[in-house]
């Protein structure tokens, strides 16, 4: 690798990889040191090359594609060649301790899923001996290069950091199982509570796959391996329990139908002229939310009486 160019500084990288295909034309270089060669036919010579995608050559005679990444713990990725190489620049220069957090704040990446397993990959690679990688002889003995033209002091690698917890696991630590019986099911047993964030509604919440849910609907999830379709109500009335035997299925209508029937409404029930006006109101034009507020009843209990009439 002594004959193709190695950045001395941060302001060089930029200048030797302004964009991807110059990412590119680096790992092509790197991957055939005297001029491609197919890997389908063996022919040797100038490949076909697309500027849309810059980390495929096509053979000019038998017309199937070679892609740079192949062999490298770019293989198979969706994520720019640019942003790879300014990741080998990061792990390699940079304190090896640096977090997936750090990595995707500093590689502008909005996906922490993405800096993970970029930054891991990288550091696997890193650490082994075996089998081919343009990227690993990029990495181990170019950016070395970089550290050493720094002054820097090359550090052995830290392993990568522990396998992120599967959903169960890290919802169980949550969990408080001696919770109050409730007085009117007994026969249910204690309630699981749930000790963890709490949502402004009541409900407890939980992150899966970067999106926040309802603590009690991921603990159906965990139990029954499926969401609830489409809610999850409590026999037990305790919007903090997350014990599946205390849950039961039911339909958005249901769920408003409970929610009003527990009294956790501003009114359980409303008279056949109460709902003959709602029907007569709505018709003429008059929002859910404006009926309620004269009616001193809820928005979601006029939603209730309009689905019941159409049905």
């Amino acid at each position: 690798m002594s004959d193709l160019p190695f950045p001395r500084s941060l302001p060089e990288f930029q200048k030797l990889f302004p964009d991807d295909a110059a990412c590119a034309a680096y790992l092509e270089a790197a991957k055939w040191r005297e001029g491609f060669v197919c890997g389908h036919c063996n022919t040797a010579g100038d490949p076909f090359r697309f500027e849309a995608r810059p980390g495929v050559l096509r053979c000019r005679k038998c017309r199937k594609d070679s892609r740079l990444t192949a062999g490298t713990v770019m293989e198979g990725t969706h994520t720019p060649l640019s942003v790879w190489f300014w990741a080998a620049y990061l792990v390699s220069s940079q304190t090896p301790g640096m977090s997936a957090v750090q990595f995707q704040r500093q590689l502008g990446l909005t996906r922490y899923e993405t800096a993970f397993q970029i930054l891991h990959k990288l550091r696997d690679r890193l650490e082994s001996e075996r089998g081919f990688s343009a990227l690993h002889e990029l990495t181990v003995d170019g950016w070395q290069a970089v550290r050493a033209s720094l002054g820097l002091q090359v550090r052995p690698w830290s392993k990568p950091g522990p396998k992120p917890q599967p959903v169960a696991a890290r919802f169980a630590k949550f969990v408080n199982r001696d919770g109050p019986i409730p007085a009117h099911r007994p026969d249910l047993g204690p309630c699981h509570l749930w000790t963890g964030a709490v949502r402004k509604d009541g409900y407890g919440a939980f992150t899966v796959n970067s999106k926040t849910e309802q603590a009690h609907r991921v603990g159906f999830k965990i139990a029954e391996g499926r969401w609830p379709e489409p809610c999850a109500l409590h026999h037990c009335d305790n919007r903090l329990c997350v014990r599946r035997s205390h849950l039961f299925e039911g339909s958005r209508p249901e769920n408003t139908a409970d929610m009003v029937t527990k009294g956790r409404g501003t009114a359980r029930t409303l008279s056949d002229e109460q709902v003959s006006d709602i029907v007569r109101r709505k018709a003429a034009g008059e929002t859910q939310t404006a009926i309620a507020a004269d009616l001193g009843v809820s928005q979601a209990l006029v939603s209730l009486e309009l689905k019941r009439r159409r049905a």
